[in-house]
């Protein structure tokens, strides 16, 4: 027994030795650079390409079984120019011998050195790759052929690769259709191990060019990656994506890889500098009142995702001073379906507005003219509402827009392809509240834009200043507005603006006009006294009340009521909200004696209608009274009654000389 296994030792070690004196003999004797032009001309054969190679070509077959190959170069097809398809400076590949008698493949790294792919498609959409494959069997012909089953055992039983190394690699895109230029250059890759089942570490970096004239940007990855065929997963950990000053870091876990793979993780990115950003993208910053905002940012949250659908829950986005939190869903990618919930802390987005022009001071309303504002830019963006598929709300503790300042602003946003509504919307501001209704339907032509709005409680005073720049009213105000417009642009809107407007304000005034005081000063002027000292310019009430319909701009009013305990005024008159000018005519009548307030008795005057015009721009309307029609008015009423006593006595007087007739 002994001598047998003795006999079989022996001839192992033979067979052994033969296999490796065949393997030096090869090496030895057999030189793969004498089948060069076979190779090329094979190549050419099935691919109608040239193939050079000008490096050398190596074999081993002990202990490893490998390949390595100098500079070669692949041409390109036919129409896409001289430069060539693809071309590398060294590559090599090795097996290992020993473990493939036990149907194990362990692979030495793979190294690919000085890569050059030059990718492209011409103007007809044909690719350069195009036929490197041969022409493959009919689709009908490779189902109906079932595949090779192994005998004398199972298959290759595990596959390990040792790593995979990519240097000094350049890879090209051009697309003659759109005239895209896309170029990652100087690319480097390393892969860890394969094939162990653990995670393989992973780095990346290259140069990106995204047009032929534009300055390479650099990007560099690195990961942690476990892929496990058998169960379907994938593993992401430690992951490093930079790019342009942008640092994200996360992890990534996906499942169901060939079937509805899903992909749950968390992504973080660092804290960077927006402007600097665009700069770094060669994208122009976008001019704004404040210069030091697009400072900072940053974002982190956890994601799942499908093919059809993602999830983003926990998000944090930081923009300068403010902080968005809450959840955003797309429910189907096809569709853009959008739902979201966000809270957003404070916000200025004035800041981020335009600039003022020169003179004009920031969140000031441009000097009103005779002639319409030029502000004919698109103010409905009609084209993205169309896109629109979104359904969420959005919380603001603090906001400031427009130079309106407003909390606890609550806004639900439901948009459908162009029908889009606000509703409902609330807000807090300047001591009241604010709820509104605001649809735009952008499906057709023309675009409609339609307004149900109330304020009440509110400031009139500061409201209308950081509104409009202007402080005519004080007050508390009650507004109710139900007006419709079409169009696009301000003007537009403006100019086709129609509906009714309410309004009421309490224990305020009117500023830039005493009426009291102007109806004594225009009394001493009338009777040749001397002007009484000068006083506030407002005039106080205890109400202001009235009503507005608004038909193409211009707003018609013919039912002002104020009261105050001198006065009873009465007005109607129209505004241009086109032109920005008003024409408007008050009549104030005296209820009590204007005695002890800086001048004369006015008593004659008393429950006589004063008029006071009104008539100018927004900004600076003249203001006058017209005192001698009120002293006509008040001598016609004299003369009137005269003439009333006389006719009541006329008629006393027949009536007494009728009943002596009749006693008579």
């Amino acid at each position: 027994m002994k001598k047998l296994i003795k006999i079989i030792g022996i001839i192992v070690v033979a067979v052994f030795a033969l296999l490796i004196a065949a393997a030096v003999a090869v090496t030895l004797f057999f030189d793969p650079n004498d089948y060069k032009d076979d190779i090329t001309a094979m190549v050419k054969e099935k691919t109608g390409r040239e193939l050079t190679l000008d490096g050398k070509l190596s074999l081993s077959f002990f202990p490893w079984v490998g390949l390595e190959v100098g500079r070669a170069e692949l041409g390109n097809a036919p129409g896409f120019g001289n430069k060539p398809f693809a071309s590398v400076q060294e590559a090599g590949v090795r097996v290992k011998l020993l473990p493939l008698l036990h149907k194990q493949v362990v692979m030495d790294t793979v190294i690919l050195k000085g890569l050059q792919l030059n990718l492209a498609r011409n103007r007809d959409g044909r690719g350069n790759w195009e036929g490197l494959g041969g022409k493959s069997a009919p689709a009908a012909q490779a189902k109906a052929a079932p595949a090779p089953k192994a005998e004398g055992g199972a298959g290759i039983a595990a596959v390990q690769i040792d790593g995979v190394k990519v240097s000094d690699a350049h890879i090209s895109w051009d697309d003659a259709q759109s005239g895209q230029h896309l170029a990652l250059d100087n690319l480097n890759l390393s892969i860890g191990a394969l094939g162990s089942g653990g995670p393989v570490d992973m780095d990346m970096g290259f140069d990106l060019v995204t047009g032929k004239d534009a300055r390479p940007r650099r990007l560099d990855m690195s990961a942690k990656v476990a892929l496990d065929p058998q169960k379907q997963t994938l593993d992401v950990s430690d992951l490093d994506f930079k790019f342009a000053g942008l640092e994200l870091t996360g992890n990534v876990a996906g499942t169901g890889l060939d079937n509805a793979p899903t992909f749950k993780g968390k992504l973080k990115l660092a804290e960077f500098v927006p402007r600097r950003l665009l700069q770094e993208l060669q994208i122009e910053p976008p001019q704004t009142a404040d210069a030091t905002v697009l400072g900072k940012a940053s974002m982190e949250t956890a994601f799942t995702a499908t093919t059809h659908s993602a999830d983003l829950t926990g998000l944090v986005l930081r923009l300068d001073d403010t902080t968005l939190r809450g959840n955003v869903n797309v429910s189907d990618f096809s569709t853009q379906a959008v739902n979201f919930k966000l809270d957003v802390d404070d916000i200025d987005v004035d800041r981020y507005l335009p600039p003022p022009k020169k003179g004009e001071a920031a969140g000031a309303k441009p000097a009103a003219s005779t002639s319409a504002p030029a502000q004919s830019g698109e103010l409905i963006p009609v084209e993205l509402l169309r896109k629109l598929n979104l359904n969420g709300s959005l919380n603001v503790a603090k906001l400031k827009a427009f130079n309106l300042r407003s909390e606890d602003v609550n806004l639900t946003l439901e948009a459908q392809h162009g029908n889009v509504r606000l509703h409902p919307a609330t807000a807090k501001l300047y001591g009241g509240g604010y709820d509104g209704d605001v649809r735009i339907d952008a499906r057709g032509k023309p675009v409609i834009l339609s307004m149900d709005e109330k304020l009440h409680g509110v400031q009139a005073e500061p409201l209308f200043k950081d509104l409009a720049g202007w402080n005519w009213v004080s007050g508390t105000a009650n507004l109710n507005a139900q007006l419709t417009g079409n169009g696009v642009t301000m003007d537009a809107i403006r100019g086709s603006l129609r509906g009714l407007v309410t309004f009421a304000f309490t224990d305020g005034s009117i500023k830039g006009v005493n009426i009291p005081y102007m109806i004594r000063k225009a009394n001493a002027a009338l009777h040749n006294e001397p002007a009484p000292p000068k006083e506030p310019e407002k005039t106080d009430f205890t109400e202001l009340k009235g009503s507005a319909t608004v038909k193409d701009g211009v707003v018609s009013n013919r039912d002002l009521v104020l009261s105050s305990p001198l006065l009873r005024v009465a007005g109607e008159g129209t505004a241009d909200l086109v032109r920005e000018q008003i024409d408007y005519l008050v009549k104030a009548t005296l209820v009590a004696t204007l005695a002890g307030q800086g001048g004369a008795s006015l008593e004659k005057l008393k429950g006589v209608p004063i008029p006071v015009r009104i008539k100018g721009s927004f900004q600076k309307p003249g203001i006058s009274v017209d005192l001698a029609q009120a002293v006509t008015e008040k001598q016609k009423q004299r003369v009137e009654k005269k003439v009333e006593k006389v006719k009541e006595k006329a008629r006393e007087e027949l009536k007494d000389k009728l009943k002596g007739l009749l006693g008579k």
